[in-house]
């Protein structure tokens, strides 16, 4: 197990501003450092190399470290570092009882790079392409796995070093033996506290040193500390994650790994093994975080203030939901055309709707492709920072039927709102409201359990539509519901 003494002092006692001090190169314009970089290689007639540089060069502008600071009551900025603790959670209730409010900002990694950095990571990069486990690695998967210095928009910091002393000893001779060592030891230490975590200062990603020091982080973090281990042992990585649930609530994030034979493997950053990864329910999407630019993103397509939602504006990201799980096409109608010809497909999650993908308004319809079955979705308009309905939700059944589902007033029915484990349990003198949707969440009745009175029966109800049932003790996690023909619920 690390101990907290063993750690290096100068790793922890890294903060942004030494480390941007730490800039070896000066040069008059940014794009000097890959220039200088260039050369170097160029000098040895390394045009891979030299290709590697480039690659850097042409998608840095889209990364960036985001961190924060603390200002006091009064707007005063307060110096505040967690490692002048002798552990976190001393530090996190100093921060508590100081009172403190974090103000975050972005620093650009074109900022924070030098030409000498960018030349080591380009040289350690080859040294791990080397490994046999990657001899059937391609130069894409390379650049986007195994050479990048970051692995989301955690602060940047000189962990290589750091790393390598501490768990080069996980090395092992096969891809899948590799990814079993390091989480086999990580989870003897590293707490995973997953989506309850609150943190005092603000959700963002932990910085390298900050995951040694907490010994704990959600699952973003799992995800960051495995793929930061593993690139340094030479194994290429990466971060698979679903916005929502589908037909749950919350989101996740999960790791990958390249095996021998260049294929992608997921597994659970710090908990999971090689072998054992399963997607137990529909993800909304999925999408693989790359360091390249992708094309066709929708951050390229309008203003990002036009976005709803931080994934959507990120321009690295490519959907991999079809290997996770059987997907349809979806051409879904739209009933209010957005000024920008965007519209957004959302699922329920969390007691709201969540937008998951995008696409363009074309004759009053829009075709979104490759969405997970067995779920309903619901269209969107995004505009003056609210999320509207554009269509009606929309039923894909898990044999890629789908259903269109408009209110019908005319044929109205009763709903028994029966128990069901995982779903509900009815608990007496509780009360309980009755919703169904139409452009908005009708409100019909609230019902009370008193004996045996139970289940609840809402009578002169339109068919055709979700429904909802909220308990007074919601937690947020009921889920939507369907009335078959034979008046039995399904839910989604």
């Amino acid at each position: 197990m690390i101990d907290n003494k063993t750690i290096d002092n100068n790793m922890n006692k890294i903060t942004l501003s030494i480390f941007i001090s730490l800039l070896s190169v000066t040069a008059s314009g940014q794009n000097c450092i890959f220039d200088l970089a260039k050369k170097h290689f160029a000098e040895q007639g390394d045009t891979l190399k030299i290709k590697a540089v480039e690659f850097l060069e042409n998608n840095i502008d889209i990364h960036f470290t985001r961190t924060y600071y603390f200002v006091d009551s009064v707007g005063n900025k307060v110096d505040f570092s967690e490692f002048d603790f002798p552990n976190f959670n001393e530090s996190r209730q100093a921060l508590r009882a100081l009172n403190l409010t974090p103000i975050p900002f972005d620093i650009p990694d074109r900022e924070q790079l030098t030409a000498n950095q960018i030349i080591e990571i380009v040289e350690r990069g080859f040294r791990a392409w080397s490994k046999p486990w990657n001899r059937n690695l391609s130069f894409e998967d390379f650049a986007n796995f195994l050479l990048p210095y970051r692995v989301q928009n955690e602060p940047l910091e000189d962990w290589y070093n750091t790393f390598r002393e501490r768990f080069s000893f996980l090395a092992r001779d096969r891809a899948a033996d590799i990814v079993n060592s390091v989480n086999s030891y990580l989870k003897t230490w590293f707490f995973s506290s997953f989506s309850f975590e609150h943190r005092t200062e603000i959700e963002y990603t932990l910085s390298p040193s900050q995951m040694l020091f907490r010994k704990q982080g959600n699952c973003q973090d799992l995800c960051n500390l495995s793929v930061y281990i593993m690139r340094m042992l030479g194994l290429p990585s990466g971060i698979d994650f679903t916005p929502a649930w589908a037909t749950s609530s919350f989101n996740h994030f999960w790791a990958t790994y390249i095996d021998e034979n260049g294929e992608h493997r997921p597994f659970e950053g710090v908990t999971g093994m090689a072998d054992d990864f399963v997607v137990f329910r529909e993800p909304s999407k999925v999408f693989r975080i790359t360091y390249q630019k992708q094309p066709n993103m929708l951050a390229d397509k309008i203003p990002t203030d036009e976005i709803p939602t931080d994934f959507l504006r990120m321009r690295n990201i490519i959907d991999v939901t079809s290997d996770y799980w059987r997907t349809s096409d979806l051409v879904a109608n739209i009933t209010e055309t957005p000024k920008n010809g965007i519209t957004y497909i959302s699922v329920f999650n969390a007691m709201r709707w969540f937008p998951v993908d995008w696409a363009k308004v074309e004759n009053s319809q829009a075709r979104f492709r490759d969405l997970s079955v067995g779920v309903v979705y619901l269209p969107l308009n995004y505009e003056n920072g609210r999320l509207q309905p554009s269509g009606y939700p929309i039923l894909i059944y898990p044999d890629r039927t789908k259903k269109e589902l408009i209110p019908d007033f005319e044929n109205r029915i009763s709903v028994t709102v029966t128990e069901a484990p995982r779903y509900l349990v009815y608990k007496e003198g509780k009360r309980y409201a009755f919703f169904y949707w139409n452009r908005e969440w009708i409100h019909v009745g609230v019902r009370m359990v008193e004996g045996n009175n139970t289940p609840f029966t809402f009578d002169n109800v339109p068919s055709n539509t979700v429904y909802l049932l909220i308990s007074e003790y919601s937690r947020g996690r009921e889920r939507v519901f369907t009335v078959r023909e034979d008046g039995t619920l399904e839910r989604w």
